[in-house]
Protein backbone atom coordinates (compact mmCIF):
# COMPACT_ATOMS: atom_id res chain seq x y z
CA UNK A 1 0.00 0.00 0.00
CA UNK A 2 2.91 2.42 0.80
CA UNK A 3 4.62 1.35 -2.19
CA UNK A 4 1.82 1.91 -4.50
CA UNK A 5 1.36 5.55 -2.53
CA UNK A 6 5.28 6.56 -3.22
CA UNK A 7 4.59 5.36 -6.87
CA UNK A 8 1.95 7.84 -7.44
CA UNK A 9 2.98 10.36 -5.58
CA UNK A 10 6.29 10.54 -8.10
CA UNK A 11 4.05 10.90 -10.56
CA UNK A 12 2.51 13.67 -8.67
CA UNK A 13 5.93 15.70 -8.23
CA UNK A 14 4.38 18.92 -10.33
CA UNK A 15 1.38 19.71 -8.34
CA UNK A 16 3.83 20.11 -5.05
CA UNK A 17 6.21 22.05 -6.80
CA UNK A 18 3.69 24.60 -8.27
CA UNK A 19 2.47 25.18 -4.62
CA UNK A 20 6.51 26.11 -3.71
CA UNK A 21 5.98 29.56 -4.30
CA UNK A 22 2.40 30.25 -2.33
CA UNK A 23 4.54 28.75 0.30
CA UNK A 24 7.13 30.84 0.36
CA UNK A 25 5.92 34.04 0.40
CA UNK A 26 3.95 33.68 3.75
CA UNK A 27 6.87 31.46 5.34
CA UNK A 28 9.51 34.26 4.67
CA UNK A 29 6.79 36.65 6.08
CA UNK A 30 7.10 34.78 9.31
CA UNK A 31 11.12 34.16 9.03
CA UNK A 32 11.05 38.30 8.43
CA UNK A 33 12.44 38.32 5.53
CA UNK A 34 9.75 40.95 4.47
CA UNK A 35 6.88 42.71 5.92
CA UNK A 36 3.88 40.38 6.65
CA UNK A 37 1.17 43.05 6.92
CA UNK A 38 -0.55 42.34 3.00
CA UNK A 39 1.25 39.86 2.19
CA UNK A 40 -1.81 38.21 1.07
CA UNK A 41 -1.90 40.88 -1.58
CA UNK A 42 1.22 39.92 -2.73
CA UNK A 43 0.78 36.51 -2.66
CA UNK A 44 -2.61 36.70 -5.06
CA UNK A 45 -0.70 38.89 -7.46
CA UNK A 46 2.03 35.89 -8.06
CA UNK A 47 -0.46 33.05 -7.66
CA UNK A 48 -1.80 34.91 -10.48
CA UNK A 49 1.35 35.87 -12.47
CA UNK A 50 2.06 32.23 -12.18
CA UNK A 51 -1.17 31.18 -13.48
CA UNK A 52 -0.75 33.32 -16.73
CA UNK A 53 3.27 32.24 -17.25
CA UNK A 54 2.40 27.99 -16.58
CA UNK A 55 -1.04 28.82 -19.36
CA UNK A 56 1.52 30.54 -21.62
CA UNK A 57 4.22 27.71 -21.27
CA UNK A 58 2.19 24.82 -21.52
CA UNK A 59 0.49 26.28 -24.75
CA UNK A 60 3.58 26.93 -26.35
CA UNK A 61 5.01 23.48 -25.40
CA UNK A 62 1.39 22.07 -27.31
CA UNK A 63 2.53 23.60 -30.60
CA UNK A 64 0.11 27.24 -30.32
CA UNK A 65 1.69 30.43 -31.24
CA UNK A 66 2.84 33.22 -29.04
CA UNK A 67 -0.92 35.29 -29.81
CA UNK A 68 -2.57 32.08 -29.31
CA UNK A 69 -0.79 30.98 -26.00
CA UNK A 70 -0.94 34.85 -24.53
CA UNK A 71 -4.57 34.63 -24.99
CA UNK A 72 -4.92 30.92 -22.77
CA UNK A 73 -2.77 32.25 -20.43
CA UNK A 74 -5.37 34.94 -19.88
CA UNK A 75 -7.87 33.00 -19.65
CA UNK A 76 -6.35 30.88 -17.32
CA UNK A 77 -5.40 33.75 -14.61
CA UNK A 78 -9.32 34.71 -15.28
CA UNK A 79 -10.12 31.25 -14.04
CA UNK A 80 -8.38 31.60 -11.09
CA UNK A 81 -9.80 34.57 -10.30
CA UNK A 82 -13.47 33.86 -11.24
CA UNK A 83 -12.69 30.98 -8.40
CA UNK A 84 -11.56 32.76 -5.92
CA UNK A 85 -14.39 35.48 -6.36
CA UNK A 86 -16.82 32.03 -6.21
CA UNK A 87 -15.02 31.13 -3.04
CA UNK A 88 -15.53 34.80 -1.58
CA UNK A 89 -19.34 34.80 -2.43
CA UNK A 90 -19.52 31.38 -0.93
CA UNK A 91 -18.24 32.83 2.23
Amino acid sequence: MLCAAVRLSRHEWPLAVATVPTLVLPVGAAWGWWPSPGIEYVAFAVNVVLLIAWGLLAARAAGRTWNSALKIGTVDALLGLAVVVANAVIK
